[in-house]
């Protein structure tokens, strides 16, 4: 995963998400966490999904492996 991080100065915060987990739609604030994210999926599948703040229908459906990895900027 560090070959993937943009800058070793880069801030990190983790978030661990139980099986049952989810986290729920919102809009990052990067001030706080920094203007790009990294997410692994470990341990079973997970979707991603997206949305677009500005027409709700207009959404899709990641599905993300276990031992993916994906970058958002």
């Amino acid at each position: 995963l560090k070959s993937l991080v943009p800058d070793v100065k880069t801030q990190t915060h983790l978030l661990q998400l139980g099986s049952d987990g989810e986290i729920l739609p919102h809009i990052d604030n990067v001030e706080a966490s920094g203007s790009w994210i990294l997410g692994l999926s470990l341990g079973a599948p997970r979707v991603l999904r997206m949305e677009n703040i500005a027409d709700e229908s207009d959404t899709f459906d990641v599905l993300l492996p276990s031992g993916s990895v994906y970058v958002q900027r």
